[in-house]
């Protein structure tokens, strides 16, 4: 083989790896925004690696920005729509997706996150998985199922029935109204603010205080089951 050829063939190889090597390490991002028209009952979350974010509003036209950061080939769009539902997948290997996404209040959310934050404000309830991340939940008027297997819950102006799950992780609720209250924490804290009103107080501490700061009255419209098995839990009212 002459040199010229073995040059060209170096140059070659250094340029495959050169590549390589940027599309290991360099990541590039990209953002798009789509609307869809469709009329949506539900929100699916499947999203492997991402924050996501649903926000309530008074509009008939959902928004969807999808924030991409991925390495090598750059992805199409992620989410899908079947019928009444919008699903928002992920987008494959050495990618992830966040999503911030405007809906009619009418709208229910449910799905899973493998690993990153969610963020609901203003919908009317739903089922949500989370492996690993934190969930903010604010103005939420239906039915509230969290489980959570490693971060922190927090919920505020919580309107319907709330009930978290979760491992590892500390769980902080405000009702904006009276109802009912079901957590079960692994390892991690509980602290609810509730308004005036007769609540039943049930749950169970194995290793840390409880401060229960209501009345208890057995028998009352709402009931507060609150277990930890390693920490504290408060109960108060708004000041």
């Amino acid at each position: 083989m002459s040199r010229t050829v073995k040059f060209v063939a170096g140059v070659a190889l250094l340029a495959v790896a050169v590549g390589l090597v940027t599309g290991w390490f360099w990541r590039s991002e990209a953002t798009t925004v789509e609307r869809v028209d469709q009329r949506i009952n539900t929100v699916e979350i499947d999203n492997e690696s991402g924050d996501v974010v649903v926000r309530a509003a008074d509009v008939t036209t959902i928004e969807v920005r999808q924030k991409f950061s991925y390495r090598f080939t750059a992805p199409d769009r992620a989410f899908s729509v079947d019928g009444s539902t919008l699903t928002l997948d992920g987008c494959g290997w050495w990618c992830a997706v966040d999503y911030e996404v405007i809906v009619p209040r009418s709208v229910k959310v449910v799905g899973e996150i493998d690993s990153g934050d969610l963020q609901l404000v203003g919908t009317i309830g739903g089922e949500i998985e989370l492996n690993s991340g934190d969930a903010v939940v604010r103005d939420v008027t239906g039915p509230l199922s969290i489980r959570a297997n490693s971060g922190d819950v927090t919920v505020t102006g919580m309107s319907s029935d709330l009930t978290v799950k979760a491992n590892s992780g500390d769980v902080t609720a405000e009702l904006a109204k009276p109802a009912n209250v079901t957590a079960d924490i692994d390892s991690g804290s509980i602290q609810l603010t509730v308004p005036e009103g007769r609540y039943q107080v049930d749950g169970q501490t194995d290793s840390g205080r409880r401060d229960i700061r209501i009345g208890n009255t057995p028998g009352a419209p709402y009931r507060l089951q609150l277990d930890t098995d390693s920490g504290n839990v408060l109960v108060r009212t708004a000041s």
